[in-house]
């Protein structure tokens, strides 16, 4: 079982070969172990990990989701399971009505970025 210390042994070490504090990117293109996924589950977050190895951390930007591009078609049962799953992680996260997504334009909610898509329950 991996312990937070191998996780922060494996964050230094790649500090250490890359010369400065490494990014999830930059630590998974070195292959080393255990794996990002893994620092990030034991440790509780990448920041929190580096801060806990003494290294440099920046500010997260959150997740790197696109839209969905213009010419790619979701089946309607695959669209309303996305849906329902984000609705039930912002539920178990106190979050209660209106699930809200982050874009570059700013908070929408799914009803707004995706009308077409949405149905009133």
């Amino acid at each position: 079982m991996t312990t937070e210390q191998d996780c922060l042994d494996a964050l230094r070490e790649a500090a250490r070969k890359l010369d400065e504090s490494p990014t999830k990117a930059q630590y998974e293109d070195l292959g080393l172990t255990p794996s990002a996924s893994t620092i990030l589950r034991v440790v509780g977050g990448w920041n929190a990990a580096k801060e806990k190895a003494g290294l440099e951390t920046t500010y997260s930007r959150g997740p790197r989701v696109q839209e969905k591009p213009d010419d790619v078609d979701l089946p309607e049962d695959r669209l309303r399971g996305a849906i329902a799953g984000s609705a039930l992680a912002l539920q178990e996260q106190g979050v209660e009505h209106g699930a809200v997504a982050a874009t570059a334009r700013g908070p929408q909610s799914v009803g707004e970025r995706y009308p077409e898509k949405t149905r009133r329950l």
